[in-house]
């Protein structure tokens, strides 16, 4: 895969998720457009290179979304997003066989599954956080099951986001430079 290309990607899809998608903003839930693009590297690239879209996407994702104090600085929290991405990667990387590498169907599939995973890991660190360090946390007193049924409508609504997105993706198939069909298996 060529870094540069995804670096840009990222870098777009950032710009989008910050600009242009609360516009399909439903209810308070957003769909995530680097989501998409981390699930397409997933399903095309190799498995490293999936697991360092992974760790990009979700190292933006905790820089960029600071949890919201009461009366006090916002702080960033890296870790959790960083993780849900990477165990979504995970489990991508195991259905990857299953899955047609280029069908929009299976990428909004294949995006709901990963923000399925990514949300359960997500909570579950938060969770852990509250437990360990105690406040703050991204949810407020209705708990963290309001957080992941936001974050499985977020998904979602980033499946769908995945079925116009994951066309022009396929279409820009080849300036990615992905390998061969098969290369997963061979590391």
């Amino acid at each position: 895969m060529h870094r540069l290309v995804f670096i840009a990607a990222m870098l777009i899809g950032l710009v989008l998720d910050a600009s242009f998608v609360p516009v399909l903003e439903v209810g308070g839930v957003r769909p995530s457009v680097l989501l998409v693009l981390v699930v397409f590297v997933c399903l095309c690239g190799e498995r490293d290179a999936a697991k360092w879209a992974a760790i990009a996407g979700g190292l933006s994702l905790d820089l960029s979304n600071p949890v919201v104090l009461s009366g006090a600085p916002s702080i960033y929290v890296v870790g959790p997003n960083l993780l849900g991405f990477l165990f979504g990667a995970q489990l991508l990387g195991s259905l990857r066989g299953v899955l047609l590498k280029r069908s929009v169907l299976a990428m909004a599939v294949a995006t709901l599954l990963f923000a399925a995973a990514a949300a359960v890991v997500v909570v579950f660190v938060w969770s852990a956080r509250l437990w360990i360090v105690g406040p703050p946390v991204p949810w407020d007193s209705s708990g963290a099951r309001s957080m992941l049924w936001s974050l499985a409508l977020s998904g979602v609504l980033s499946s769908l986001l995945a079925l116009p997105l994951g066309w022009l993706l396929i279409r820009s198939f080849p300036m990615w430079g992905f390998p061969s069909v098969g290369s997963w298996g061979r590391r």
